[in-house]
């Protein structure tokens, strides 16, 4: 092998390498996690199972958590924290009586579910609106990790109070997305509520995503849906996080 023909093929070995890295941290760089994404996620250590419980109704938030952190040793994450603000804050409630808030708490095996049910409604209707937060805990006996896999909050309503709740969908839309780090812009949302009015009788029972966020964008994946009921009426908004 002639000397400039070594100093070529090191040359071109160089190359691919820097190409392999770049290309590696490219990757890396779409997959991590922001450290504002990592506090969405509640994760602990856990060596064991949580075996099979169910604990349905409970009546005070005080309950709920001293079960969580004495039976299972979890903790309720920033992003119920987050989900209950926005209930509060949202102007659409105001018209409404907050009836009931309960909590269930399902345990089996490995997983672990956590709802949180609150009722609003009328004097003479108690239930006009319901709002859930769900989080599901996922424990890894081989790593001793348990984290939040997925964590949901949803506001439903009856086809009556349809065009009352869809006027708050753009403002929520707007505050999770900026909650979760969703880098939809507001202008985003509105034009993606344009796609989907109030009332579409050819949407049906119809689940749609105003803006998806993708394992390719990031290992936290986000979504904000609506959903259309049987008269083709929005009465169904939901905000979801999954990570692996």
């Amino acid at each position: 092998m002639t000397k400039m023909k070594l100093v070529i093929e090191l040359l071109l070995l160089g190359l691919c390498l820097t190409v392999i890295i770049g290309c590696t941290n490219q990757k890396n760089e779409k997959t991590s996690l922001s450290s504002k994404e990592e506090k969405l996620i509640w994760q602990g250590k856990r060596t064991k199972p949580f075996g099979v419980y169910d604990y349905k109704k409970l009546s005070s938030k005080e309950e709920a958590t001293k079960i969580l952190s004495d039976k299972f040793q979890v903790s309720l994450s920033s992003f119920y924290n987050i989900s209950n603000k926005l209930l509060d804050e949202t102007s659409f409630f105001k018209d409404y009586e907050k009836q009931m808030t309960t909590y269930d708490i399902i345990a089996k095996e490995d997983i672990l579910i956590v709802d949180q049910t609150t009722y609003y409604g009328s004097s003479t209707i108690p239930e006009l609106v319901r709002s859930v937060i769900q989080m599901t805990y996922k424990v890894n006996t081989e790593s001793e990790i348990v984290k939040t896999t997925n964590q949901q909050v949803t506001i439903t309503t009856v086809a009556s109070e349809s065009p009352k709740f869809y006027a708050c969908l753009a403002d929520i839309s707007k505050q999770m997305a900026s909650n979760i780090f969703l880098s939809k812009g507001d202008e985003t949302v509105n034009s993606a509520l344009k796609n989907y009015p109030e009332q579409d009788e050819q949407r049906k029972m119809e689940s749609v995503s105003l803006f998806p966020q993708s394992k390719s964008e990031s290992p936290l994946m986000k979504n904000i849906k609506l959903f259309y009921n049987a008269s083709g009426k929005v009465t169904e908004w939901n905000t979801t996080i999954e990570s692996e």
